[in-house]
């Protein structure tokens, strides 16, 4: 399965639906009878949804023929399943949305690979960046909020049996950002829902995560095409908070392995003799000073942790310039993110007019607690997940710009208070990535095929220890290999050969007090 690209408990009624669905699809799915059988498929009963279009989809050079499936859940969750007709390895793939969702992924990729492709527009059709569907729409928020994903996935399960003749064997989903937050919503809402879970840095404290963001424009004392802080300075950060940080852990390697271990201070950067190009006014430094440190209210009480340094320099796939930089050319995806969420599903009562420049840190995360229930996902109880025999892989980029990979070792380590470390890692490991930004880009090494080791944990009960990433150069070749350790085992070179192979780490506890 592409990087960045189960049979659950239905209940009885779904076999006495199965019982009789098998007859009327009696056809085999493959061969001659596919067309007829897939084309059947717009016949079946589904509960409080119908299926508007099944036609079979011939091969391609890439892709083996399918059976593409478009359907809605009442009141408007919109699904697409493609099936394979001769290719099916018995396993459905479920990929998330980014974003505010609205739209379905083209899962041809899946099939491409035997799977059965699932994906969901999560109950409303737009841009996924702009969130004013949800504006005076509860059932919308919630079929956003987690219902879409969970309807669509016991849909797509009987879909897939009455066209094979049976379920699939291992359902999975997969999810990065919103993605990720969906993936968790399963495992703490809908634990029969997949069997294995990966989510990407998620973004499951929601509600936390707008905070932060409106923060740091405040700091950057931002408009839509401005922030105080201009592109043209973010390389200066960089190199300066690379310099600052990147041996902290033994190795200087161009990495910052853990950025809450960096004590960068952008004083250091202050002009001395008015402003200038390699220097940071006193208004930049204290907005700089602000984003790293993270939002908190006028107790000083911390509301979400602060950006981590090493995703500032510009010329980063996932940098800065994209994520909190607003210039004449556009507004930064964390200004559009805060505005949209603010003015249409951040309080019981919407306000298309808010403006995100007046959000008040001591009243209104108090006022999100709301739309925080219904689209958080940050229940630390997973033991119905393990219980269920489910896996979930966590994965977070440790220069996150956006949801911060601190956030996500919150979570995690609430799930080791709740179930034990033990229990934990039976059910539930995370891996964090030095250098890497928000679902990839960065510095550090950002391909690594998590879902086979997902599915490995699922099937063969293999649990993975570490994932082998890799870094490509402009020219796409590998520049650089490294382990990806469990959470809280971290990667130590061994002090010989090369820095930029992965053979020449290990993975290794922290030293004590240093988790």
């Amino acid at each position: 399965m592409k990087k960045n690209r189960s049979g659950g408990h239905v209940g009885t009624a779904f076999f006495l639906w199965l019982a009789v669905t098998t007859e009327i699809f009696a056809a085999s799915a493959s061969g001659s009878g596919a067309s007829r059988n897939c084309a059947r498929l717009t016949r079946l009963a589904i509960r409080d949804g119908l299926i508007n279009l099944a036609e079979v989809i011939p091969a391609s050079d890439e892709v083996p023929a399918y059976c593409h499936v478009v359907g809605v859940v009442n009141p408007a969750v919109g699904f697409e399943l493609r099936l394979p007709i001769d290719s099916w390895n018995g396993r459905l793939y479920f990929i998330g949305n980014i974003g505010f969702g609205g739209g379905v992924w083209d899962t041809s990729f899946a099939v491409a690979l035997g799977y059965v492709g699932v994906s969901t527009d999560t109950g409303h059709v737009g841009d996924f960046l702009d969130a004013s569907w949800a504006l005076d729409n509860r059932p919308a928020e919630i079929d956003y909020g987690s219902r879409a994903v969970h309807v669509t996935a016991t849909v797509s399960k009987m879909i897939v049996a009455a066209f094979y003749g049976k379920g699939p064997r291992y359902s999975y989903f997969d999810g990065c950002s919103n993605g990720g937050r969906q993936g968790l919503q399963e495992a703490e809402r809908y634990p029969g829902d997949f069997d294995g879970i990966a989510a990407g840095s998620p973004a499951l404290d929601f509600t936390g995560a707008i905070t932060a963001a409106n923060w740091n424009q405040q700091a950057l004392h931002a408009t839509i095409d401005s922030s105080i802080i201009p592109p043209e300075k973010l390389q200066m950060i960089g190199d300066a908070a690379l310099a600052s940080c990147d041996g902290v852990d033994g190795l200087i390697d161009g990495l910052i392995e853990d950025p809450r271990k960096c004590s960068f201070d952008p004083d250091t950067l202050r002009c001395r003799n008015g402003d200038a190009p390699d220097c940071l006014t006193a208004g930049q430094v204290r907005a700089l000073k602000k984003i790293y440190a993270g939002p908190t209210d006028s107790s000083g009480k911390q509301l979400f942790p602060g950006v981590p340094p090493g995703a500032e320099s510009p010329n980063l796939p996932g940098s800065w310039n994209a994520w909190l930089i607003n210039t004449p050319d556009g507004p930064s995806f964390g200004f559009i993110l805060q505005d949209q969420f603010l003015r249409y599903l951040a309080f019981p009562v919407d306000d298309a007019n808010f403006d995100w420049k007046r959000l008040n840190f001591d009243r209104d995360p108090q006022r999100m607690q709301l739309m925080g229930g219904i689209i958080n996902a940050t229940n630390p109880d997973l033991s119905e997940f393990g219980r269920s025999g489910g896996k979930l892989l966590l994965w977070h980029g440790w220069s996150d710009p956006i949801i911060e990979a601190a956030r996500t070792v919150d979570f995690y380590e609430d799930v080791r208070r709740t179930l034990g470390r033990a229990q934990t890692e039976r059910l539930a490991r995370l891996f964090l990535a030095p250098g890497v930004s928000h679902c990839g880009g960065g510095t550090g090494p950002d391909s690594f095929d998590y879902f086979t080791a997902l599915q490995d944990w699922v099937e063969k009960g293999i649990a993975p220890d570490s994932l082998e990433s890799a870094h490509y150069d402009a020219d796409g070749n590998i520049d650089r290999t490294r382990p990806l350790c469990v959470y809280p085992r971290v990667a130590r070179y061994n002090g010989h050969g090369s820095i930029d192979d992965a053979a020449n780490f290990q993975c290794v506890e922290p030293a004590a007090g240093k988790e």
